[in-house]
């Protein structure tokens, strides 16, 4: 587990490290409002295609009996494929509408742009999953840096070459697509084929479908939380203030991606721990020894961002205490949160994914319409704090109380 953890750990950092650098070259060359923007869009378009997803990685890798990989894929296609007609009509409506007079047009291709860097962004992370699966994870680092490298490259060229937003945008559309089609697909097909797992597998598409629904939401529900501050700040505070927050709040989701792989990773300990009867007991030493590495890690991760963010980025992005305390905390509990989620998914209650998302979404909602306006950037992490604890909350309870596994650990 330690090794494959640090595999998919790399994988996360090296992802999340290319989506930082992009949004430091922009904030080095663009104002705060256009990087507002920009962030806007990426959080109109990460839950849309989170929820398009449907989760199929972790589908893949817990679903018995399971389905060929080639089933997943085209899924996968149409299901994300109908994300962008829903964001072309919402990218419509904003043309129509309008954020400003003279921001309507250039908003509205960054807003189609994004869509599909993500689109190939969530097409490469669920082929992960049969890699997962196969126990080549290796490839999943490679992969991941491969995409980062060719990406991030074409994109920040494209920027000091033109000076311009969109034509970058453009540039990491084409080249993330050429990526994942490269090494991802046809890799994952090769993989597939050699192992019969490309076309062998009793479930069915529909099956497929109505597991990764709950997912799907749930997916969407956890970027909802990190993306809902963008929707109340850009309108009150302005897109200058979304802009800040943004780079702040990548401090947390290289945190979230990082425990999201270490709890991909210890699915297998987590099944094994299920037919042993003994899933609840390996769930809570997995979170205590989890949080204990996060406390100190996190401390002084906060020190140094505080000291780095204004030497890295320009002058104006800085990290005070007020917003280091909260953004800390929302990061010391992606453990719990996390490795309770996973276990409710080993469970295969998929569709207790909804309960999941919406207490939460619903959590977050409400914190940020009371706290962002009186308090702002403060207001915004602190309604992080409060989504991420009632998801683990949630989670845990449903693990504790689920009966398909209390008898055999009651036994033991």
């Amino acid at each position: 587990m330690v090794r494959s953890a640090g595999l998919l750990f790399g994988a996360a950092v090296v992802r999340n490290v290319g989506l930082l650098l992009l949004l430091l070259f922009f904030a080095r060359v663009f104002d705060q409002a256009t990087v507002g923007y920009y962030t806007l869009a990426l959080a109109i378009a990460t839950p849309l295609f989170g929820f398009a997803q449907l989760g199929l990685r972790t589908v893949y890798v817990t679903l018995r009996p399971n389905a060929p990989i080639k089933d997943y894929a085209l899924v996968q296609g149409v299901s994300l494929t109908l994300a962008f007609v829903v964001l072309a009509a919402i990218a419509v409506v904003v043309g129509t509408v309008g954020l400003e007079p003279s921001v309507p047009g250039a908003f509205v291709l960054t807003l189609l742009l994004v869509g599909v860097a993500k689109m190939a962004d969530m097409f490469a992370d669920t082929l992960t999953g049969p890699l997962q699966l196969t126990d080549r994870i290796p490839r999943v680092f490679g992969a991941a840096v491969a995409t980062v490298v060719v990406t991030v490259g074409v994109a920040a060229t494209i920027m000091f070459a033109t000076r311009s937003l969109n034509l970058a945008l453009a540039g990491l559309a084409v080249s993330a697509v050429l990526a994942t089609f490269v090494v991802m697909y046809l890799p994952v097909r090769k993989v597939g084929v050699s192992t019969g797992l490309w076309s062998e597998g009793s479930a069915t598409r529909r099956t497929i479908v109505m597991a990764g629904l709950p997912s799907g939401v749930t997916v969407a529900a956890i970027a909802l939380v990190s993306t809902m501050p963008q929707y109340f700040l850009t309108p009150w505070h302005g897109p200058a203030v979304a802009a800040h927050f943004a780079v702040l709040l990548y401090l947390y989701a290289l945190a979230d991606l990082a425990t999201g792989a270490a709890a991909q990773a210890w699915i297998p300990t987590a099944r094994r721990r299920l037919v042993d009867g003994a899933l609840r007991s390996e769930l809570v030493r997995t979170i205590l020894r989890w949080t204990a590495v996060y406390i100190p890690g996190t401390a002084v991760g906060m020190v140094l961002a505080a000291w780095a963010l204004p030497v890295v980025f320009p002058k104006d992005y800085t990290l005070g205490l007020a917003q280091a305390v909260p953004l800390g905390l929302a990061i010391v509990a992606l453990p719990f949160a996390f490795f309770s989620m996973i276990s409710v998914s080993v469970l295969n209650r998929y569709a207790h994914g909804l309960t999941l998302s919406i207490s939460s979404t619903l959590v977050a909602l409400v914190l940020c319409a009371v706290l962002i306006g009186p308090l702002g950037m403060t207001g915004a992490a602190w309604a992080l704090v409060g989504a991420v604890l009632t998801r683990g909350v949630v989670a845990f309870i449903i693990v504790m109380v689920d009966k398909s596994h209390v008898s055999a650990e009651s036994a033991t």
